[in-house]
């Protein structure tokens, strides 16, 4: 599979995870007070909205989902504030803070809560408001540009793989916001790095030559965001990205047969996430993206079992650090899957059943629709049909289950699955997400006995 969790024409098993991008904290930045006015009126909007940027502060303080009630009682009284304004006055801040508010929802709920409508209207009404301080302001506002950009990039993230053109769209428009405001200021390393991740992912949406053209830019702008950046902290944001545009441009280079080429990128991404570790070695996402990276570059090699055990060496860390860490777990499940697949006898079945162990320990953190398949995978092979077919429904139940179940008509590994009483009854349930396609004629797996917990 390739970085975004797509499989290649190569593929015949579980998908892996995308890896996760390193974003400003907190989603966006926040702008000045506006000046009390002398007027009992001005007075009254102007103390509503110092009310609701308090509040803004009270949520960017908290972790994880404990903002989002926080972020909801701010967002209403931002609207309670616009309420209030005089139809004369300026609210240049009042719109670019409730945009940022929005944006900022939205992300604490993607990654928290499964309301894929709020997140939907958080990102749009974020557009809205960053869209109106930028044309009250004459677009000379550099911050409410980049936010408006980082905004559209989320947007474009959301929607279905299918809708190619549409993301398109969305990526260009977020790049021109990032443009302009570098326009306004030269010197924001932030928005030059937004820019170059916007870049990266315009690239996977585009034809090969396209897609060169832009990596090239986006890997110059990285270069120039990381030379403007004093804090370590910062470069690390950079790094990671850049590593993770590299091991996705290596994957495309093996499967197009430039091995050469591939292996470079490979290396490249490997030396620039391991940097990412060094300088932050508390940085877990980091580990689980080098380890994929080191695992993606043994494969095709005639020893592929030694960049298995680098991978495993690298999540184990991770884990170390944070044991219950679902991106982690899920990881080294995926890592022991395909190792187990390429191995046999006693071995893959210890393999499996490893894997199996790790995802039942990621599911019992967060529940994931990539998780949830890989799992289906593994009880598929080992003849645990009624097992495999409860994960397959509830991935079915998740928000992202039409790109996770986007193989599952000609997934080798659900085979098995196939072939069960119950598929024709799934079958039907996953064509309303999934159009259906027409399988290979592949010969049914042995089931190996592994027990399944």
């Amino acid at each position: 599979s390739d970085n975004n969790g797509h499989k290649t024409a190569q593929d015949n098993m579980g998908k892996q995870r995308k890896p996760k991008q390193n974003l400003p904290g907190g989603g966006g930045k926040k702008g000045g007070k506006q000046h009390p006015e002398s007027t009992n009126q001005a007075a009254g909007h102007e103390k509503l909205l110092k009310e609701a940027l308090a509040l803004h502060d009270r949520a960017d303080k908290r972790e994880g989902r404990d903002a989002i009630p926080i972020l909801r009682q701010c967002i209403l009284q931002y609207q309670i504030a616009e309420s209030s304004f005089p139809a004369d006055q300026n609210s240049t801040d009042l719109h670019f803070n409730m945009g940022t508010a929005y944006l900022n929802l939205a992300r604490r709920l993607i990654e928290h809560e499964d309301a894929e409508e709020e997140i939907s209207a958080s990102i749009l009404s974020s557009c809205e408001h960053f869209g109106r301080a930028c044309e009250m302001s004459k677009y000379s506002m550099p911050d409410a540009l980049n936010n408006w950009g980082l905004a559209l990039t989320l947007l474009c993230e959301r929607k279905p793989v299918h809708a190619v053109d549409e993301k398109v769209q969305l990526m260009q428009e977020a790049i021109s916001k990032f443009d302009k405001s570098i326009e306004i200021n030269q010197n924001d390393f932030e928005t030059w790095g937004n820019r170059a991740s916007a870049l990266a992912d315009l690239a996977w949406l585009s034809p090969q030559a396209s897609r060169d053209v832009y990596l090239q830019d986006a890997f110059a702008t990285w270069d120039r965001a990381i030379a403007m950046m004093e804090y370590d902290y910062d470069r690390c944001d950079a790094l990671g990205n850049w590593g993770n545009a590299l091991s996705t441009l290596a994957v495309h280079l093996r499967n197009e047969g430039h091995l050469q080429e591939a292996d470079a990128a490979f290396q490249a991404s490997m030396q620039r996430l391991s940097s990412v570790v060094a300088k932050n070695p508390t940085d877990i996402d980091a580990r689980v993206n080098l380890a994929e990276v080191i695992r993606q570059s043994g494969e095709g090699s005639c020893n592929p079992s030694i960049a298995f055990e680098r991978s495993k060496e690298v999540l184990e860390s991770a884990l170390l650090i944070q044991s219950n860490n679902d991106d982690a777990l899920s990881a080294l499940g995926e890592l022991l899957f395909e190792w187990g697949k390429k191995i046999e006898g006693q071995e893959r079945f210890n393999r499996l059943s490893e894997a199996m162990n790790y995802f039942n320990r990621s599911l019992a953190v967060f529940e994931d629709g990539l998780t949830l398949y890989n799992a289906a995978c593994v009880c598929a092979l080992a003849g645990d049909l009624p097992q495999c077919a409860s994960l397959l429904g509830r991935c079915l139940n998740q928000d992202n289950a039409a790109e996770v179940l986007s193989d599952a008509w000609v997934d080798q590994d659900l085979n098995n699955a196939r072939a069960a009483d119950w598929w024709p009854q799934f079958a039907d349930r996953l064509a309303i997400k999934v159009p259906r396609v027409e399988p290979p004629l592949h010969p049914l797996h042995d089931a190996t006995q592994i027990h399944v917990p």
